[in-house]
């Protein structure tokens, strides 16, 4: 992976990490009696994240390829999978990089879309959700499942001599991967 975008890329995990931790409502409760699939530790703050195995479960290789639309290879550099619990997968097409990073917390901590400036709520994708751009770098959904919040990240990648694409042009697609997410926890 190329320094540059191996530098996007841990940026926007860090600014995903940085928004469940300051977004901390600090009063969810967590109830583990049916999960379909469980918890590693670790996490951020309190929170603990699920296994990315797990979650590379929830959404799978073909997914990812889908939303790219080009081949998806998983990025395993366990730092990253054992810091964040994320199931990231990388597809590559021409000058394009996309990234699309999954997330399971066994906790409601972080979820508040009433701290995230441009977000809009989503129907249909758990037992809540919202949803975000980030302009022509991303665009992310949120949603509440159960004891359970679960995110879906997608990053735009391209060359330097690339034209730029709106992530928000995918923004269909990533809510319809998130509700088939929400649907298997």
């Amino acid at each position: 992976m190329p320094a540059r975008r191996l530098t996007r890329v841990t940026g926007l995990l860090c600014a995903g990490a940085l928004l469940v931790a300051g977004c901390s409502s600090g009063g969810g409760k967590t109830d583990t009696s049916q999960p379909r699939i469980k918890a590693s530790g670790g996490g951020i703050g309190n929170d603990h994240h699920e296994d990315a195995t797990q979650v590379c479960r929830l959404v799978t290789q073909q997914d990812a390829a889908k939303l790219f639309g080009a081949p998806a290879n998983r990025n395993t550099d366990s730092s990253l999978e054992q810091a964040t619990g994320a199931c990231i997968w990388n597809g590559t097409k021409g000058s394009q990089n996309d990234t699309l990073q999954a997330h399971v917390f066994d906790s409601l901590t972080g979820y508040n879309p009433k701290k995230v400036l441009g977000s809009s709520t989503v129907n249909g994708v758990g037992d809540r959700a919202y949803a975000f751009s980030l302009g022509t770098l991303g665009y992310q959904v949120w949603f509440v499942k159960g004891p359970r919040v679960g995110t879906l990240n997608f990053t735009v990648g391209s060359s330097d001599n690339a034209v730029p694409r709106p992530a928000a042009a995918h923004a269909a697609a990533v809510i319809a991967l998130a509700r088939k997410m929400a649907t298997q926890m």
